[in-house]
């Protein structure tokens, strides 16, 4: 009977044990654009347009984030990973857009080879005329 209650025990730590050690998922956080910067909660101020359908499915958009300072200027973070076990290149842009939804700013197409999976890049584009409202960051594939 000591010997049964003895193993019950000791397959109950031991599940204990792995469940408690489980390797959790690792979500890389969002980027902190530095002091006088404050996160913007609000819906949709950051969208994502994926020119290429099949390179939709390649990529993992973590963390989209956008942030204002005291200024209004927007700032937005995201990290960007490759699903694939290939580099991917691609190109990257940020089109700034006021309340009317007009772009009032955009960036240059930017190169960017993404990493085999599971690696992570860092991506951050700012507008400081203090009218931009929301950010569409337009990806495509490079070629």
């Amino acid at each position: 009977m000591r010997v049964k209650a003895f193993f019950r025990l000791l397959l109950a730590s031991a599940v204990a044990l792995l469940l408690g050690c489980a390797a959790q998922p690792v979500t890389p956080a969002y980027e902190n654009p530095g002091p006088g910067w404050t996160r913007n909660d609000m819906d949709e101020t950051v969208l994502f347009l994926i020119t290429d359908d099949s390179m939709a499915k390649q990529i993992d958009i973590v963390n989209p984030t956008g942030f204002n300072n005291k200024e209004k200027a927007l700032k937005v973070t995201c990290r960007l990973g490759n699903l694939t076990l290939q580099p991917l290149p691609i190109q990257i842009r940020a089109l700034f857009k006021d309340r009317n939804g007009a772009t009032i700013n955009s960036s240059a197409w930017q190169n960017a080879a993404l990493p085999p999976a599971p690696a992570y890049v860092p991506f951050e584009a700012s507008d400081e005329s203090g009218q931009a409202v929301k950010v569409i960051i337009e990806l495509r594939r490079k070629g």
